[in-house]
Protein backbone atom coordinates (compact mmCIF):
# COMPACT_ATOMS: atom_id res chain seq x y z
CA UNK A 1 0.00 0.00 0.00
CA UNK A 2 1.55 3.31 -1.07
CA UNK A 3 0.64 6.82 0.01
CA UNK A 4 -0.58 7.67 -3.51
CA UNK A 5 -2.96 4.74 -3.55
CA UNK A 6 -6.64 5.67 -3.26
CA UNK A 7 -9.18 3.52 -1.52
CA UNK A 8 -11.92 2.01 -3.62
CA UNK A 9 -15.45 1.35 -2.50
CA UNK A 10 -16.52 -2.27 -2.95
CA UNK A 11 -19.83 -3.92 -2.18
CA UNK A 12 -19.60 -6.23 0.79
CA UNK A 13 -22.50 -8.16 2.17
CA UNK A 14 -22.50 -9.23 5.83
CA UNK A 15 -25.06 -10.90 8.00
CA UNK A 16 -26.48 -8.50 10.60
CA UNK A 17 -24.76 -10.46 13.37
CA UNK A 18 -21.38 -10.01 11.64
CA UNK A 19 -22.00 -6.28 11.21
CA UNK A 20 -22.94 -6.01 14.88
CA UNK A 21 -19.79 -7.88 15.88
CA UNK A 22 -17.57 -5.56 13.80
CA UNK A 23 -19.32 -2.45 15.12
CA UNK A 24 -18.97 -3.59 18.70
CA UNK A 25 -15.28 -4.51 18.49
CA UNK A 26 -13.51 -2.00 16.22
CA UNK A 27 -13.50 0.80 18.84
CA UNK A 28 -12.25 -1.61 21.49
CA UNK A 29 -9.03 -2.10 19.50
CA UNK A 30 -8.58 1.59 18.66
CA UNK A 31 -9.59 1.45 15.00
CA UNK A 32 -10.98 4.70 13.61
CA UNK A 33 -13.75 2.99 11.68
CA UNK A 34 -15.26 -0.38 10.94
CA UNK A 35 -13.75 -0.13 7.44
CA UNK A 36 -10.25 0.20 8.92
CA UNK A 37 -10.90 -2.82 11.15
CA UNK A 38 -12.19 -4.92 8.23
CA UNK A 39 -9.22 -3.93 6.06
CA UNK A 40 -6.79 -4.95 8.80
CA UNK A 41 -8.67 -8.22 9.30
CA UNK A 42 -8.44 -8.95 5.55
CA UNK A 43 -4.69 -8.22 5.58
CA UNK A 44 -4.20 -10.51 8.56
CA UNK A 45 -6.27 -13.31 7.05
CA UNK A 46 -4.56 -13.12 3.64
CA UNK A 47 -1.22 -13.29 5.43
CA UNK A 48 -2.49 -16.34 7.24
CA UNK A 49 -3.66 -17.96 3.99
CA UNK A 50 -0.48 -16.97 2.15
CA UNK A 51 1.79 -18.66 4.65
CA UNK A 52 3.10 -22.08 3.68
CA UNK A 53 0.95 -23.72 6.30
CA UNK A 54 -1.47 -22.58 8.94
CA UNK A 55 0.67 -24.30 11.57
CA UNK A 56 3.75 -22.24 10.76
CA UNK A 57 1.70 -19.02 10.78
CA UNK A 58 0.13 -19.82 14.13
CA UNK A 59 3.49 -20.93 15.49
CA UNK A 60 4.95 -17.56 14.55
CA UNK A 61 2.02 -15.70 16.11
CA UNK A 62 2.20 -17.70 19.34
CA UNK A 63 5.98 -17.41 19.45
CA UNK A 64 5.79 -13.64 19.05
CA UNK A 65 3.15 -13.34 21.76
CA UNK A 66 5.16 -15.49 24.17
CA UNK A 67 8.37 -13.58 23.44
CA UNK A 68 6.62 -10.29 24.21
CA UNK A 69 5.17 -11.69 27.43
CA UNK A 70 8.57 -12.98 28.56
CA UNK A 71 10.22 -9.65 27.75
CA UNK A 72 7.63 -7.78 29.82
CA UNK A 73 8.16 -10.19 32.71
CA UNK A 74 11.92 -9.78 32.47
CA UNK A 75 11.58 -6.00 32.59
CA UNK A 76 9.38 -6.19 35.68
CA UNK A 77 11.76 -8.62 37.39
CA UNK A 78 14.76 -6.38 36.60
CA UNK A 79 12.98 -3.36 38.09
CA UNK A 80 12.04 -5.28 41.24
CA UNK A 81 15.57 -6.70 41.63
CA UNK A 82 17.04 -3.21 41.22
CA UNK A 83 14.73 -1.83 43.91
CA UNK A 84 15.61 -4.73 46.21
CA UNK A 85 19.33 -4.18 45.62
CA UNK A 86 18.96 -0.51 46.59
CA UNK A 87 17.04 -1.43 49.76
CA UNK A 88 19.58 -4.13 50.66
CA UNK A 89 22.47 -1.69 50.18
CA UNK A 90 20.72 0.77 52.51
CA UNK A 91 20.25 -1.92 55.17
CA UNK A 92 23.88 -3.04 54.83
CA UNK A 93 25.13 0.52 55.24
CA UNK A 94 22.94 1.09 58.28
CA UNK A 95 24.03 -2.14 59.94
CA UNK A 96 27.71 -1.43 59.34
CA UNK A 97 27.44 2.12 60.65
CA UNK A 98 25.39 1.12 63.73
CA UNK A 99 27.50 -1.94 64.55
CA UNK A 100 30.88 -0.34 64.04
CA UNK A 101 32.18 -3.30 62.06
CA UNK A 102 35.55 -3.23 60.31
CA UNK A 103 36.30 -4.42 56.80
CA UNK A 104 37.98 -7.50 58.33
CA UNK A 105 34.86 -8.34 60.35
CA UNK A 106 32.69 -8.10 57.25
CA UNK A 107 35.09 -10.14 55.07
CA UNK A 108 35.30 -12.89 57.71
CA UNK A 109 31.51 -12.99 58.14
CA UNK A 110 31.01 -13.05 54.37
CA UNK A 111 33.22 -16.14 53.98
CA UNK A 112 31.41 -17.91 56.82
CA UNK A 113 27.96 -17.04 55.50
CA UNK A 114 28.86 -18.08 51.95
CA UNK A 115 29.93 -21.52 53.21
CA UNK A 116 26.72 -21.89 55.25
CA UNK A 117 24.46 -20.80 52.41
CA UNK A 118 26.23 -23.13 49.96
CA UNK A 119 25.95 -26.00 52.43
CA UNK A 120 22.22 -25.32 52.87
CA UNK A 121 21.59 -24.81 49.11
CA UNK A 122 20.45 -21.24 49.70
CA UNK A 123 18.01 -22.23 52.44
CA UNK A 124 19.47 -19.90 55.08
CA UNK A 125 17.03 -18.05 57.32
CA UNK A 126 17.11 -15.36 59.98
CA UNK A 127 16.63 -18.15 62.53
CA UNK A 128 19.78 -19.88 61.26
CA UNK A 129 21.67 -16.58 61.50
CA UNK A 130 20.39 -15.96 65.05
CA UNK A 131 21.40 -19.47 66.14
CA UNK A 132 24.84 -19.03 64.61
CA UNK A 133 25.35 -15.59 66.17
CA UNK A 134 24.20 -16.84 69.59
CA UNK A 135 26.51 -19.83 69.35
CA UNK A 136 23.69 -22.40 69.63
CA UNK A 137 24.83 -24.05 66.38
CA UNK A 138 28.29 -24.54 65.07
CA UNK A 139 29.41 -24.25 61.46
CA UNK A 140 29.30 -28.02 60.92
CA UNK A 141 26.02 -28.84 62.78
CA UNK A 142 23.82 -28.87 59.69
Amino acid sequence: MSENEKKARIPVWFYPSTTAMVNSIFKQYNFKSSSEFIEEAVRFYTGYLGSESAESYLTLAVSTALTNAVELSEQRIRRVLYKQAVELAMVENLLISLGGYTENDVAKLKGTVEREVRKLNGNYSFLDAAKYQNGTIEKDDK
